[in-house]
């Protein structure tokens, strides 16, 4: 029933061309994984909301504008150059948090000469001979602080002088070292002179904004997919435009801060139980194609295993402590455990991990190596393990036994 419903509620999306304000051509859902992105980036931008207007609800228009702002001028690919100037804009806004109480360096004894140090700051980013030398700047600092016995008027100038050219020869080195037109110091200065404006008018909204917008599109940009998974490819433009209708909560939404959170979840529910079948159904065809394989031994609560080698060794018991070396492996030769690849062996207790192994290793002689393999019912089960062993999957070891430590 559970799965009709959600079929139907998926073919209603589809159908839908309702438009988002101000954004463009109406948004259409075709597709599943249309849906997804949209339910995904609804509940994103009602999440945003809630966080933005947590302390406050008296200017919650002008804020949300500003976020809004924030957040879409950021969550886009953007230029070399304009993301220098995005990167302006908060050290703009960071110098004037930093020096809010009219200090630098967090010393009440060294005041903030702006004028000095923005000077500095340009000069140093422009690569423009400077009175300290850029390699000495931070040494310079790092001498003369703290100076309890306190600071002359030319030193508390030095001081300011010091700490914008090392921001600055900084900023240089990891942003703009091939700038060779001064177009990206032009960039970042203009930047900055707005993140020091944004701040004094305390628009901090807008400055998280960026922040949240541009580091989100960095991570769905590079992730494999929704819940990083590659059959179900972010659209970041529809994740954009989803994630706005939340933030606003507008009236033109394609979902229902209910309908997109019972959607994401119930529809990624039956995509891992969908897949989860398939791993479980593609792990009993191998164990039953492998079952008839040469020296392939099954026992009777279905672990399979060949022997490699036989050592002459006692064998251990379920509550003895070993030593093994061991490489783990899906069925598709992907490894995902080695003590070889560590170079270093393990010890364990064999009655404290996977049914497979305590079973398995029972049957080795000390100096025996086999391979088992292991059906996900003695593996990690209907939950897998992390990111590495998917639910339901048939697990393969090469195990050599390497001591019983008694």
């Amino acid at each position: 029933m559970k799965t009709l419903t959600l079929t139907l509620f998926s073919l209603l999306l589809a159908a839908s061309s309702i438009a988002a304000p101000g954004q463009g051509k109406p948004l259409v859902l075709t597709t599943k994984t249309d849906s997804l992105n949209y339910a995904f980036g609804y509940t994103n931008g009602l999440g945003m909301r809630s966080y933005m207007l947590q302390s406050d609800s008296a200017n919650a228009d002008t804020r949300m504008k500003s976020f809004i702002e924030g957040f879409a001028g950021t969550f886009r690919e953007q230029s070399p150059t304009e993301r220098i100037y995005t990167e302006g804009i908060q050290f703009g806004a960071m110098i004037s948090r930093e020096t809010e109480k009219g200090y630098i360096l967090h010393d009440s004894l060294i005041p903030f000469n702006r004028k000095r140090f923005e000077k500095m700051l340009f000069n140093s980013i422009s690569a423009k001979k400077t009175p300290i030398p850029p390699d000495i700047a931070e040494p310079y600092i790092l001498r003369h602080t703290p100076d309890t016995s306190g600071y002359s008027k030319a030193k508390i100038d030095s001081m300011n002088m010091a700490f914008a050219i090392a921001n600055g020869a900084a900023i240089r080195k990891y942003m703009m070292r091939d700038d060779t037109t001064q177009g990206d110091c032009k960039a970042f200065r203009k930047g900055y002179l707005r993140g020091v404006a944004l701040y004094r008018n305390h628009d901090t909204v807008y400055l998280e904004a960026m922040r949240i917008g541009s580091g989100t599109y960095a991570r769905l940009s590079a992730s494999e997919g929704i819940m990083d998974n590659p059959e179900l490819p972010f659209d970041l433009e529809i994740f954009r435009r989803s994630a706005i209708d939340g933030i606003s909560l507008s009236d033109s939404a394609l979902m229902t801060a209910e309908s997109a959170e019972l959607y994401f979840i119930s529809t990624m529910q039956a995509i891992e139980q969908e897949k989860a079948g398939r791993m479980a159904a593609e792990g009993e065809a191998f164990l039953k194609e492998n079952a008839s394989k040469e020296g392939v031994i099954t026992t009777a609560s279905g672990l399979q295993y060949k022997v490699e080698r036989i050592g002459d060794g006692p064998r251990p018991t379920a509550t003895d402590k070993v030593k093994v070396h061991y490489k783990g492996r899906l069925t598709d030769g992907t490894v995902f455990d080695s003590s070889y690849q560590r170079g270093e062996p393990l010890t364990f207790n064999l009655n404290q991990v996977i049914k497979g192994w305590t079973e398995g290793v029972q049957l080795m002689p000390v100096g025996s190596k086999f391979t088992f393999y292991v059906p996900y019912t003695l593996g990690y089960g209907e939950r897998g393990a992390g990111n590495v062993i998917p639910p339901y999957a048939t697990l393969i070891f090469t195990i050599e036994l390497l001591d019983i430590e008694r």
